[in-house]
């Protein structure tokens, strides 16, 4: 048991409802799917500039017409904050059998996918 939901043995690998035979593996690789992110930090960008134009006008003007616009500005900035906090890699480890590559297992976890490649590879190795 490598992780939980996950086995690797030198007959097997398991990872939740999908079970591989280790004779038809014939490499395991792992990769990394970058979170796209650009989006989320333009609507950051966008929305910190409209927080700063509320805050102007809240000085400025009369509080009646800017406090809402500045309550709606802050509420969108706290939350594309947020947004490109979530924003994460994925990790997955890639299987290639007789039927193709396909992926095997995907997480947030880099240590994890890293600790199920090397695992596959042992079990790979040991078959011989």
């Amino acid at each position: 048991m490598v992780a939980p939901g996950v086995l690797v043995t030198n007959a097997r690998f398991v990872s939740g409802n999908q079970t591989i035979a280790m004779r038809n593996i014939a490499a395991v690789r792992s990769a990394v799917i970058v979170a796209k992110r650009f989006w989320t930090i333009v609507h950051a960008v966008v929305c910190g500039l409209l927080f700063l134009l509320a805050l102007k006008l809240l000085a400025d003007a009369a509080a009646i017409v800017s406090l809402p616009f500045f309550a709606v500005a802050g509420f969108l900035f706290i939350r594309s904050i947020s947004a490109v906090a979530k924003c994460r890699d994925r990790y997955v480890v890639m299987v290639t059998t007789n039927a193709g590559e396909s992926e095997a297992l995907s997480s947030n976890n880099g240590l994890l996918i890293q600790n199920v490649e090397a695992a596959i590879t042992k079990a790979i190795i040991a078959r011989g």
